[in-house]
């Protein structure tokens, strides 16, 4: 189990790490295509001799913006990962925690106390399996 919690924190780092960077992408891209966009089209209004050249300044702008979208979608998902492994690395520790303070008791009690994390997870491990149907809608019906 230590090397699971090892594992999320690696993870954990890695995903925190690609967070920040693809919202400094998605930043400097709304930036730079919302530069591109504005010059382009003040340029149309003042220099009608290169309309075409500036025209296609203004779609690369657009698709500029388009790739800031882009980034910013993969940043909520980096987040959205990123939230999911900082609350598997929460609950393993605490996990591990519990089983800590269970060794520590008395042997007589241990077993009562075992039983009772083991019902617990089991009851936590359906709680999961069933939040996790309601998301991907209900199961086909076998006929």
């Amino acid at each position: 189990m230590l090397s699971n919690t090892r594992e999320l924190r690696h993870f954990y780092l890695i995903s925190r790490k690609q967070a920040r960077g693809s919202f400094a992408l998605a930043i400097v891209m709304c930036i730079i295509g919302a530069l591109i966009l504005l010059l382009s089209i003040a340029a149309l209004l003042f220099l009608e001799n290169y309309r075409e050249t500036l025209t296609i300044g203004a779609i690369g702008g657009v698709l500029t913006e388009f790739v800031a979208a882009t980034a910013l979608f993969i940043y909520r998902k980096t987040l959205d990962q990123f939230n999911h492994y900082y609350r598997s690395l929460h609950e393993n520790e605490r996990f591990l925690s519990i089983l800590n303070l269970t060794a520590r008791l008395c042997p007589s009690k241990q077993d009562e106390v075992y039983i009772r994390i083991i019902d617990s997870q089991l009851s936590y491990i359906n709680q999961e399996n069933w939040m996790n149907m309601d998301r991907s809608g209900p199961a086909p019906s076998k006929k």
